[in-house]
């Protein structure tokens, strides 16, 4: 962990991020996240399940209840597909885990991407929440969760969840993405 980081230890136990996102991938990723490219999502999939069966000691060797980053509804319906969702339901159905989607984005005007890593930090306890109806259908009481997202930066996005996440009772929070930045927080 890094200096900076040292002082505000995340609330989850462990973030793997199965590349680093730069060159070719960093371009794959933008497109899949922004440019419609939906088709990159079982292949991403594919390679994050890969990872996790080779490195069986990843988030304790546990089946976990896989939960996606939530996106905004109203973005959702102009991009078409949540790309974290749609990693977590593919990486899933790889490796035989459940999926739920416990966690909602609250309405906001300012993109997580456009914010400075303080900034993100404050701005991501603001914006999520535990989706009370879905909590009652797929209780996170007592389970051991892997948070999936697609890339990895400054960690706010996986701390805010992750601790509502705790809140609600989950045994544990580990996040899987299938990228970090360079400057990302990982261990």
């Amino acid at each position: 962990m890094c200096s900076r980081c040292a002082g505000d230890a995340p609330s989850f136990g462990e973030a793997r991020a199965v590349y680093v996102n730069d060159g070719e991938l960093r371009e794959l990723l933008l497109s899949f996240k922004y440019a419609g490219a939906l088709h990159l999502a079982g292949t991403f999939a594919g390679i994050m399940a890969e990872a996790v069966r080779e490195n069986r000691h990843w988030f304790g060797g546990r089946e976990c209840l896989l939960v996606p980053v939530p996106m905004h509804r109203l973005k959702l319906v102009r991009r078409g597909y949540n790309q974290a969702e749609e990693l977590a339901v593919l990486l899933g159905k790889e490796l035989g885990w459940a999926v739920s989607r416990v966690l909602k984005r609250l309405p906001d005007r300012m993109p997580q991407a456009s914010l400075a890593r303080e900034q993100r930090l404050r701005h991501a306890r603001k914006i999520y929440a535990v989706h009370e109806s879905r909590l009652k259908r797929r209780p996170v009481r007592g389970r051991d969760i892997l948070l999936v997202d697609d890339v990895f930066t400054t960690g706010a996005t996986a701390d805010a969840c992750s601790r509502l996440l705790l809140r609600a009772g989950a045994s544990s929070v580990c996040v899987l993405t299938l990228a970090r930045t360079h400057h990302a927080w990982h261990g």
